[in-house]
């Protein structure tokens, strides 16, 4: 059998159909990697407006271009890597409250993949493409928090910390949070 032939590409407008296809199949609910953005209560968050989700997501492509990147097995998406400027994310501050950093912190913030895909190394080949990306960006340090412990895989959605510190980032004392220079 032949390997696949994995590739990415970073989110644009064009490819905004092939990122909701992607968390159509995906174990997210609806999520469209909107929960860091949402300045409501959990309680909130749970009653919001699944569509209006999706189209709060097709603006921010829109008008931001590049939030993420999307990993493809041959044409079909099969991974997502969610990153930006930590300071973007207002529910990752208030709920993570990561350690003090530099105002220009990216962050890895979602690193999901299709359900049948996991376990494969399709997450270690995105968040490998994602750092290069990163880096041609100009950020110098990117932060992401992991899911320690055991988990049922759709529950890891920042991604398991051994593929982090596998990646090279190092554990900030006493918090979930990660860190690496690029």
């Amino acid at each position: 059998m032949a390997e696949p032939h994995l590739w990415a590409r970073a989110l644009q407008p064009e490819f905004a159909e092939d990122f909701f296809k992607f968390h159509d199949r995906a174990d997210c609910g609806g999520c469209w990697c909107m929960y860091w953005h949402f300045q409501g209560t959990n309680e909130e968050w749970g009653n919001a407006d699944k569509a209006k989700l999706r189209e709060q997501k097709c603006d921010r492509v829109a008008n931001q271009g590049d939030t993420g990147m999307l990993l493809y097995e041959d044409q079909t998406p099969v991974g997502w890597c969610q990153f930006g400027l930590r300071k973007h994310f207002p529910k990752l501050l208030e709920k993570i409250n990561p350690p003090a950093g530099p105002d220009d912190l990216w962050c890895i913030n979602c690193l999901l993949m299709a359900p049948e895909k996991r376990r494969q190394g399709h997450a270690r080949v995105l968040l490998a493409i994602s750092l290069e990306h990163l880096k041609r960006m100009g950020a110098k340090e990117v932060e992401a928090y992991p899911k320690t412990g055991e988990h049922p895989d759709g529950e890891v959605w920042m991604g398991p910390l051994q593929l982090f510190l596998d990646a090279g980032f190092t554990e900030a004392q006493g918090t979930r949070v990660v860190r690496k220079s690029i």
